[in-house]
């Protein structure tokens, strides 16, 4: 508790995300902090049932939150590298954007709110940015690349027809106009028509997308009462991991 693991890389403990916490990190910038957009540390939660019974004495199968057994041992699931994709809050709340303002890459659903937590929106490295949204570098149809599901959904709204295609982030392998109403992409299932995501047509790139910072609390080390310095800066993969915990220690 309280222990960052970015050391812990074995597959069976931590599932591998392609270019965030497997070996494909070091290939596109290294590890963390020197590489920003690689893994702090942080997982998410065990996966588990949501609900228990009242039987003290059951346990139900899947309740891996409360099992005595760790992640990877015996049948008990690896745990989730703590991930956050690029997002931001619209400026037009989704459930408001029709799709014809979806399809204008400079309308008001693709423009940042000025509301908390306004934006996550980390920029790729330009080297690297094709094979990480791209690349199928385990031949397992993306199952764990952690940003393609995010930007489809993201911006599938822009392909709103073959003549306006110029601005769809969402293409087809050739580069063709990719229809979302023509079996698009399952991503529970992986099946579907395949896609490629075009990274230089996002709308409001240049304005919207900064580089990732390294996700540190108060980088200059030890607290504060500035409130400039103890604060935790966006954007990044790792947003609102916290810093490890320091050991037990009395008379502090």
């Amino acid at each position: 508790v309280g222990k960052l693991l970015p050391n812990w890389q074995s597959p069976t403990v931590v599932r591998q995300q392609f270019g965030f916490n497997d070996t494909y990190m070091t290939t596109y910038g290294g590890s963390w902090p020197s590489n920003h957009l690689a893994w702090k540390g942080c997982v998410f939660n065990d996966d588990s049932v949501k609900d228990l019974n009242s039987t003290l004495t059951y346990r139900e199968p899947g309740a891996w939150d409360i099992d005595r057994t760790l992640p990877g041992e015996g049948a008990h699931p690896p745990v989730s590298p703590y991930f956050i994709p690029p997002m931001y809050v619209p400026k037009l709340a989704a459930g408001s954007a029709e799709a014809d303002e979806k399809a204008k890459d400079n309308g008001e659903y693709y423009k940042v709110s000025s509301v908390e937590p306004g934006n996550n929106l980390y920029r790729l490295d330009d080297a690297y940015a094709s094979y990480m949204l791209n690349l199928d570098a385990y031949a397992n149809n993306y199952a764990n690349n952690p940003y393609r599901r995010w930007i489809y959904m993201m911006y599938i709204g822009l392909n709103d027809g073959e003549a306006t295609a110029g601005n769809d982030v969402i293409v087809r392998d050739d580069g063709g106009y990719y229809d979302p109403n023509s079996n698009p992409w399952n991503f529970d299932t992986r099946t579907g028509t395949s896609f490629r995501i075009n990274y230089a047509r996002i709308p409001r790139f240049t304005s919207d997308w900064k580089a990732a910072t390294e996700y540190s609390v108060n980088p200059p080390g030890r607290t504060s009462d500035d409130g400039t310095r103890n604060k935790t800066e966006a954007p990044s993969p790792n947003w609102q991991c916290p810093e490890e915990a320091g050991p037990i220690g009395y008379g502090r």
